[in-house]
């Protein structure tokens, strides 16, 4: 019961029971005994959050060997929250697995294809021009603007130029009852 309303009390998320790191957490403090102390704050904000991104980072590493190895995808996909806020979550796709990267706030750009095309290059040039095999978008407008952009200032054609302009295609024709 102290669990549980500690997890009201703190507003952790009722599906945090299901992560196996709970059921860890609840045989380490079972293991230890009465008396156990919690972490400071300090420990939480910053030796084991710096503890916790060094191993993602490691994690990380491995991928990235897979990416140069047998290349990857990029992969963006925006949506509108409860609260009208156009969000963008961006993925990396190789043969192992997906690994998220980023989700940004893009309410201020998400209709303004430069920018649109600033946040694609910056994820092409992150993982490597030379190991993205293709780029996978959402059918948004901007995305197909950003293409537009990306003709003007002489960027090669490319999977994502092409991708977009199928999927614009295939939206128009659907609209015309095709």
């Amino acid at each position: 019961m102290l669990i549980t309303k500690w997890m009201y009390e703190a507003t952790i998320l009722f599906n945090a029971i299901t992560y196996p790191s709970f059921q860890l957490m609840i045989e380490a403090i079972g293991q230890y005994g009465v008396g156990m102390k919690r972490p400071t704050l300090h420990e939480v904000r910053v030796t084991n959050l710096e503890k916790e991104l060094t191993l993602t980072k490691d994690l990380m590493k491995d991928h990235m060997v897979e990416w140069e190895k047998n290349g990857c995808s990029i992969m963006s996909d925006g949506w509108i929250d409860r609260k009208e806020i156009t969000l963008v979550n961006f993925l990396v796709k190789c043969s192992k697995v997906t690994m998220f990267m980023q989700s940004i706030d893009a309410s201020s750009m998400i209709k303004i294809r430069e920018k649109m095309f600033e946040l694609l290059d910056k994820w092409i040039k992150q993982v490597g021009e030379k190991n993205v095999i293709q780029v996978i978008t959402d059918n948004y407008s901007s995305y197909v603007m950003a293409s537009d952009v990306a003709r003007a200032i002489g960027v090669e054609e490319s999977g994502l130029i092409l991708e977009l302009e199928r999927k614009q295609a295939q939206a128009e024709y659907h609209q015309r009852g095709g």
